[in-house]
């Protein structure tokens, strides 16, 4: 299993936990440079890991970013395209950049609510 499915198969995982067993519309991701990971990729995989799941048939929208960012002071998750970006929930100012398979975000998904 190359990098990108391993990344693809955790991201369907996380996306199917966070719907609850709804079906699920809508994938954002936000995806640093130095995950080094590629769109075509991505959503060939992402078709592969989510057939099956609540996530089948997904819309995956990808976006570049340059960086993951993890606040130390209250552990937020955010992507950022400048170092000294602020954190969003507490504003701290100084923030780790993260690395490898942490370089890709799961930002959110729309779920059907249906009946």
């Amino acid at each position: 299993m190359d990098r990108h499915e391993q990344v693809v198969r955790q991201l369907v995982s996380q996306a199917c936990e966070q719907a609850n067993g709804k079906p699920v519309l809508e994938v954002w991701l936000a995806v640093a440079l130095c995950a080094e990971l590629d769109d075509k990729n991505l959503h060939f995989y992402w078709d592969k890991w989510a057939a099956g799941t609540p996530c089948h048939g997904a819309k995956l929208h990808v976006r570049q970013v340059k960086y993951i960012q993890e606040c130390p002071q209250c552990g937020h998750i955010f992507p950022a395209n400048d170092l000294h970006e602020p954190c969003p929930e507490c504003n701290t100012r100084h923030s780790a950049t993260l690395v490898g398979e942490d370089c890709v975000l799961l930002e959110r998904i729309a779920t059907y609510e249906g009946r």
